[in-house]
Formats: structure tokens, C-alpha cells, sequence
């Protein structure tokens, strides 16, 4: 067992008190005893405040070190807090940002379009198209009335394009149709040359436009579409089309339709014919002027009235006579047949060069 410093000073002192025999003895005895007790006592007190302060001291430590932990903890916290709040703060910016940048994308779209339209408008008043294929290859893709070239002699003219019809670029130059306000194709050769009529009520364009379109180095192909009184529609296109000159009463060469034409070759016989009107009779007929007929018909390139006339009465009386407008062979057949005449409601001509296709652009969308 470890005696205390204060239990070893008192053992100390008994144990010398046996052997203390006078007064004066026991009394220095005793001032010896209590001198070593007081410097033990402090001795012993020394040794207790070095300790305490030793505690004291680590103890001191552990606080500052806790103390610094928990600073570095709440500042930690509160970057933590700072940084979330400015990443917020950058969310809501960069969301004001994207709205200001899709706002900026539909303005600048708008202005490219306008720039479009506007690019288009000036191409085309830069230099006017030959026909209704230069219409498209500029970009436009929608039927309708376009101006274009009349061969450098005179002011543009306005055209019926038909932009759709297999591969579009086609010009139409004769639109009839029995629904549309009645116009008198009973006309004279001036009037045929020249061209008449209105987009609201058919027209001709016209022999002399007809001429300058098809006597290019480029081939023509002709395109025909009508409808029956039954409303069955049929299709033809021949791939020579060609009108020659007013010295030559614009002759007419037309051949070599295509085999899947769905309406018969009715234009075999007018093929190398020249122009009638009533008053210019070219019909290769000295028993009957064709132009004339009973109530006044229209020109066309007779040969001995042959088997069709487009610009006939329009009347679409179910009674046949030669004076309405008719389709000899209506069925594509190898061999006509007789009794397959059928009376027309409607019909356009129109025309396009032979190797025209529309260009791969404008499968998919256009810019004017």
C-alpha cells in the first residue's frame, strides 16, 4: 500500500517519540517534527497545485481544440448555405437567360423569314422566268398565276402554273371547265394569236406564246386532263409537243404519247395540222369548214374536224353533236374502238419541258 506524503510525515514523527526523554528533548523533538510535517505539507501542497494546473491545462486544450472544431464546423455550414444560395441565384439567371436566348431565336427566325420572302420577291423581279419550270426551280411550289417571259417581245405575262402534277413546272395554256362562268372560244385567228380570256372563266394563252414555248433546243412534252359527264377523269401526255410559227399557221407536231396514259391518243390525226379559226380555214375540209359548225366553234388544228375539240360549246348537253367539246378515244386502247367518244365537262392542256424534274429541295419544303 503507497503511503500519502502526509501519513509518511506523521509516521515519521511517532516513531521517533519513544525514544524522547527529556522535556527539553521532547520539546525539540517536537519543533523538529512539526518543522518536517510544515515542509512536507508543502511540499505535498507544490506537488497537488502542479497537478491541478496540469489538468487545468490539458483540459484548456481540449476546450480550445472543441472550440476550433466547432468553428471550422459552422463555417463549414455556412458556406454550404452561401454556395447553395448562389447556385439559385445562377438558376434563376441562367432560366431568365434561356428565355431572353428563345425569344432572341424566334425574332431572328421571323427576320430570316421576312429576309426570305424579301430575297424572293427581288430574285424574281430581277429576271422574269421563261416558264412555269423556271417558277419552281426559283422556289415557288404553289399552283397558280405567275408571271412570265414573252419571249422579249412585249410585257410579262400571267400564267397558270400548275406546280403539282407529277413533278409540277407545267404551263397551262388552255383551262376549261363547264362550273366556270361561260367564255365564247368562238374566235377569231387574231384573237387565238394574241390569247384571251380570264382566270376565272378559261382562257387560251395563246398561239404566238405557244410557239415561242416550244421552239426552244429543249423538247416539250404536252399534258391533257379531262373529265367525262360521268365525272371520270383520264390523263394523257405525249412526249413531242411543238407549235411552229404564224408563217407557217402554227402547224402543229404532236406524237409519241406515253403508254401509261390512261386516255386514248385523240391527237394522232391532228399531228403536222395547221391552225383553223373561222375566219382563217386551214381544216384540210372543202366539204365543211370545222371552225364554223352549227352554233360557232373554236379554232383548233382540224384535219377534217378529226377526234377531238377542246375549245367546242361547253354546254355539256347530254345530247351529242359535233359542236360540243369531246374526247374521240377515251380508253387508252391499242385498237380504237367506234362508240368510245365521250363528251367533256372539263380539260386543260398544259406543257413542260421533256427533261424537267422537280429538284430534290423542293420535295421537302421552299422558299418562296
Amino acid at each position: 500500500m503507497t503511503l500519502s506524503l502526509g501519513a509518511r510525515v506523521l509516521f515519521l514523527l511517532l516513531s521517533v517519540m519513544p525514544f524522547v526523554h527529556s522535556e527539553a528533548d521532547r520539546r525539540d523533538t517536537c519543533q523538529e517534527a512539526k518543522h518536517q510535517y510544515t515542509e512536507g505539507f508543502v511540499v505535498y501542497s507544490e506537488l497537488l497545485l502542479a497537478s491541478a494546473k496540469k489538468e487545468i491545462k490539458r483540459l484548456m486544450e481540449e476546450c480550445n481544440v472543441a472550440e476550433r472544431s466547432g468553428t471550422i464546423v459552422t463555417k463549414g455550414l455556412d458556406d454550404c448555405i452561401n454556395a447553395q444560395d448562389n447556385i439559385e441565384k445562377d438558376i434563376l439567371a441562367m432560366t431568365e437567360e434561356k428565355a431572353d436566348l428563345e425569344e432572341e431565336v424566334r425574332r431572328l427566325q421571323l427576320l430570316h423569314a421576312m429576309q426570305l420572302k424579301d430575297l424572293c420577291t427581288i430574285r424574281q423581279s430581277l429576271e422574269i422566268a421563261q416558264d412555269c419550270a423556271d417558277i419552281q426551280l426559283r422556289g415557288s411550289r404553289r399552283s397558280g398565276f405567275y408571271d412570265i417571259a414573252r419571249g422579249g417581245a412585249g410585257d410579262p405575262v400571267n400564267v397558270l402554273c400548275d406546280l403539282q402534277t407529277n413533278g409540277g413546272g407545267w404551263t397551262v395554256f388552255l383551262n376549261r371547265d363547264s362550273q366556270m362562268a361561260a367564255v365564247s372560244f368562238n374566235r377569231s385567228w387574231l384573237d387565238y394569236k394574241k390569247g384571251f380570256g380570264e382566270q376565272s372563266s378559261g382562257f387560251w394563252l395563246g398561239n404566238e406564246l405557244l410557239h415561242i414555248l416550244t421552239s426552244g433546243d429543249e423538247p416539250v412534252t404536252l399534258r391533257v386532263e379531262a373529265k367525262d359527264l360521268r365525272g371520270d377523269t383520264k390523263w394523257g401526255e405525249w412526249n413531242v409537243f411543238k407549235v411552229d410559227s404564224e408563217e407557217h399557221k402554227y402547224q402543229l407536231t404532236v406524237e409519241k404519247q406515253r403508254a401509261t396514259s390512261t386516255l386514248g391518243d385523240s391527237l394522232e390525226k391532228n399531228n403536222g395540222c395547221r391552225f383553223s379559226t373561222w375566219d382563217q380555214d386551214n381544216d384540210n375540209f372543202n366539204v365543211f369548214e370545222c371552225a364554223h359548225g352549227h352554233s360557232g366553234t373554236g379554232g383548233w388544228w382540224y384535219n377534217k374536224c378529226g377526234n377531238t375539240r377542246p375549245t367546242g360549246d361547253l354546254s355539256a348537253k347530254e345530247v351529242d353533236t359535233s359542236d360540243l367539246v369531246y374526247w374521240a378515244y377515251w380508253g387508252n386502247w391499242t385498237h380504237r374502238v367506234d362508240g368510245d367518244r365521250r363528251l367533256v365537262q372539263s380539260i386543260s392542256m398544259k406543257l413542260r419541258r421533256r427533261h424537267y424534274s422537280m429538284p430534290s429541295s423542293l420535295k421537302i419544303g421552299n422558299l418562296c
